[in-house]
């Protein structure tokens, strides 16, 4: 039973990550992401020397936007 409930999991990982010419997800229509996004994004900003942003709702998200992708959805600094 423990194999079904495997392969189950591979294959919605496989699906969630199979992405269209646009770098969105083929199952869900939205980018793949999930912590990813806030740790490198939030990481890459800070090694630039704009650790400020991390804590400004309105220049974080653009500037993670630019980072990725235009399509990201409103995130927050966690």
């Amino acid at each position: 039973m423990w194999l079904v409930g495997a392969l189950v999991g591979l294959n919605y990982l496989r699906l969630a990550w199979t992405v269209d010419v646009n770098g969105l997800s083929v199952m869900t229509g939205r980018l793949p992401y999930w912590d990813f996004t806030n740790l490198w994004g939030g990481g890459r900003i800070a090694l630039e020397g704009h650790v400020g942003q991390l804590s400004d709702l309105e220049s974080y998200r653009p500037a993670l936007r630019a980072l990725l992708s235009p399509w990201l959805l409103d995130q927050e600094w966690s």
